[in-house]
């Protein structure tokens, strides 16, 4: 990266000033032991086209994860006759994300359907022959299953760039941005929502008299007043991979 150029697979040679690397997510997959038929996992329009005949009434349906997506995938296949319960190591579904209030009403929520919940618990294992037919909790309880959903998070498709020290453009757990080095080039990469990110602080309110132009400017008077600007790094979503 010290040359700050990128060669293209034709040895083509381009020149950067900086550089974003945008090359997109893929689900995470749990290492279990036992079989992979039965298995499936959740981003794109090919993966719900591979799931959704599967998701028959009467199947039994463990979705690991408790997540945004874990929900909408239970949620689904409670609707259409399945047995669903759902594996979450935090107290409660997405505690992590919203809170264990708000996570312990979308679990009564969901549960008032007919989901169950295993919450606090971790699979460690899947069993079966060819196929599933079961998940192995860390308290060795096992849940049989014709179905099993991984939602477990997303990883960043970062493998190409061992060795060329680039960074991840994420913040750190105190909300201050990566170190840099001096003479690096500016060369991130973009996990977008691979990595927590801690949410921003609310902006300050402006002081009483000044007023927003409209223009997307930040007035003079009120200091720390988020701008609007195209220019502004806060809107740019050129880094985002969706």
């Amino acid at each position: 990266m010290d040359s700050r150029t990128v060669t293209l697979a034709d040895e083509t040679v381009l020149d950067y000033g900086g550089l974003v690397i945008a090359t997109g997510l893929r689900p995470r997959r749990l290492r279990l032991s036992g079989p992979t038929v039965g298995r499936s996992a959740l981003r794109t329009l090919d993966d719900a086209y591979a799931l959704a005949p599967r998701l028959r009434a009467g199947a039994r349906v463990v979705v690991i994860g408790g997540g945004f997506i874990g929900c909408e995938i239970a949620a689904t296949a409670i609707g259409l006759g399945c047995a669903v319960t759902v594996v979450e190591p935090a107290p409660a579904p997405l505690a992590t994300a919203l809170g264990p209030e708000v996570g312990a009403a979308v679990q009564a929520f969901h549960e008032r359907r007919g989901i169950t919940f295993c919450t606090e618990r971790k699979v460690v294992a899947l069993t079966g022959d060819e196929a599933v037919s079961g998940v192995v909790l860390d308290d060795d309880s096992v849940l049989e299953a014709d179905v099993v959903v991984e939602a477990v998070g997303s990883e960043p498709n970062v493998e190409w760039l061992a060795g060329n020290e680039t960074t991840s453009h994420a913040v750190s757990s105190t909300g201050a941005p990566p170190p840099t080095r001096p003479n690096r080039p500016p060369a991130r990469w973009s996990p977008s929502c691979a990595e927590h990110r801690p949410p921003a602080p609310a902006p300050p309110c402006p002081p009483s008299g000044a007023t927003n132009t409209g223009s997307g400017s930040r007035d003079s008077a009120s200091p720390g007043w988020p701008t609007t600007s195209a220019s502004s790094p806060a809107t740019s979503t050129a880094s985002r991979t969706g």
